[in-house]
């Protein structure tokens, strides 16, 4: 399953309180485009780590670029046959919908702005993109 959309607006502060200015966006483009192959991905922020659990893995995200009309980055992921991909593919065979239940969030390491709530260019580093289900998931 392959799936184009926004993962984010930039520029605005998030959900976490955190603002990712177009410069970090465009540095999380070049290392992605510096990787061999695309980025992997969880399902969840699993173990906020700096390193992607293979064994976990749900997608693989293998385009990213800047959507400057409309102030995002934007990107497709591929949607893998892994028991977590295998997950997001039932709800959405159940109908849940792309847009309404899930969302696209960054996993990096860096420093934050404390007064301004700015991600700091030079010590970000992109780990991936992490799908977060709009609903609680839980293991019972």
């Amino acid at each position: 399953m392959i799936l184009k959309d926004t993962f984010f607006e930039y520029d605005v502060q998030n959900e976490n309180g955190r603002i990712y200015t177009k410069d970090v966006v465009v540095k999380m483009i070049e290392q992605f485009n510096a990787r061999p192959v695309g980025m992997f991905g969880e399902l969840h922020h699993t173990d906020i780590t700096n390193v992607v659990s293979l064994k976990n893995a749900s997608h693989i995200v293998t385009e990213l670029h800047l959507n400057e009309e409309k102030s995002t980055l934007d990107g497709t992921i591929e949607i893998l046959d892994t028991p977590t991909g295998n997950t997001i593919k039932h709800l959405m065979e159940k109908g849940m919908k792309w847009n309404d239940g899930f969302k696209l969030s960054p996993r990096g390491i860096g420093h934050i702005n404390e007064k301004t709530k700015e991600i700091d260019t030079n010590t970000y580093e992109l780990i991936s993109f992490d799908i977060i289900p709009k609903i609680e998931l839980t293991n019972e």
